[in-house]
């Protein structure tokens, strides 16, 4: 029995976004296939996750980088590659929210 916390739901940007921060922090120059690959069929689905409601995964996940775009965790350096920051970033920007 899987111990993930989404099974049973389907994916959402907000999901993704903490799927993304958890995986691929501190990296950088990842496809964004490879980012669509890994958090909804290797995580996501394979944890027992549902299907998303969007018709393209990819314009999903393609929400949850621009939300880590614009708070600073993520940036795209050329066209279809991610990098992203340290998790401990993402932290810090939302304690200084309280």
């Amino acid at each position: 029995m899987s111990n993930y916390k989404y099974q049973g739901k389907p994916l959402t940007v907000t999901i993704a976004v903490e799927l993304i921060i958890t995986e691929f922090g501190d990296q950088s120059n990842i496809p964004k296939s490879r980012i669509v690959k890994r958090i909804y069929d290797d995580i996501h689905i394979v944890g027992g996750g549902l299907n998303s409601k969007y018709k393209e995964i990819t314009t999903l996940i393609a929400h949850a980088l621009f939300t880590l775009k614009h708070i600073g965790f993520a940036n795209n350096p050329r066209h279809g590659y991610w990098s992203f920051g340290k998790i401990d970033d993402v932290i810090n920007w939302f304690e200084s929210l309280r």
